[in-house]
Parts: C-alpha cells; sequence; structure tokens
C-alpha cells in the first residue's frame, strides 16, 4: 500500500495497513538527510510543500541569508510569516494587532496578499510529482 492511499484510508476512518507517519518538525527535504533506505525515511508517508514568499520580501530573505552561518534566528519560513505579516517579537508591541478593537481597526491593517500567483507558482507541480511517488502531501 503506497503512502497517499495509507493516508487516505485513515482520514476516511478505515483501517491502513499502518498508521500513517509524517515528521513536521522545520521544512528540509528528507532525502537530504541521509539516503531513505538507511534511516527509515521510506516509512514517512507525508511530504511538505509551501507557498512561495512574497515578491516584496527578497531584500528581507537576503539579509537575513548574509548573516554570520552561526547566527541562530530560527527556520527562514517562520521568519519569512513574522515578516509579512508585520510581527517582530524583538520589539516591545509584539502582536501587530494588538490595538485593534473595531472592524475599522482591521480594515486599516495592511494585510498580505495570500492570492498573489506568485505565492503559487510551482505549487501544483510540486503536489502532483509527490502524488506520483505515491506520497501524500500537508
Amino acid at each position: 500500500m503506497d503512502s497517499l492511499i495509507r493516508v487516505r484510508m485513515a482520514l476516511d476512518g478505515e483501517r491502513p495497513d499502518r498508521v500513517p507517519v509524517a515528521l513536521g518538525f522545520y521544512r528540509i527535504e528528507l532525502d537530504d538527510l541521509a539516503p531513505p533506505e538507511e534511516v527509515g525515511l521510506h516509512r514517512v508517508d507525508v511530504r511538505f510543500v509551501s507557498f512561495h514568499p512574497s515578491p516584496s520580501q527578497s531584500g528581507f530573505e537576503e539579509y537575513v541569508r548574509s548573516l554570520p552561518r552561526d547566527t541562530r534566528v530560527g527556520r527562514m519560513s517562520l521568519l519569512r510569516t513574522y515578516h509579512e505579516w508585520g510581527y517582530h517579537p524583538d520589539l516591545e508591541e509584539v502582536n501587530p494587532l494588538a490595538a485593534a478593537r473595531t472592524p475599522r481597526d482591521l480594515d486599516a491593517y495592511p494585510w498580505p496578499d495570500l492570492t498573489s500567483p506568485a505565492r503559487h507558482e510551482g505549487l501544483a507541480e510540486s503536489v502532483a510529482s509527490y502524488h506520483s511517488q505515491g506520497y501524500a502531501v500537508a
């Protein structure tokens, strides 16, 4: 039974051959850790894909990548999200919507454009590639 069928069966309330496995520590290509046959990664049923960052974030990413390698700043995907939504945990005012009290306050917030076609480029192809290999995708 391949991983995609295993996950679908479990989600449908049926009994697959075993419990599906997903590793979601942080974004990393599992095959880059070690050859799958050596560490049992072939038993991981779910592969992860993510949206592309907003094109407006290229300067931010360049800055983060320019930091010395031993500078601990966190995962790039999490930093991108923080930056895009205006969340800066190092500042006193952590939550950019902390002062919002009315719908008008929410309307005034500069929401990220989640519908930008650039965010979705290649996403369908990545999902189709994993599906063709028999994996479920999150």
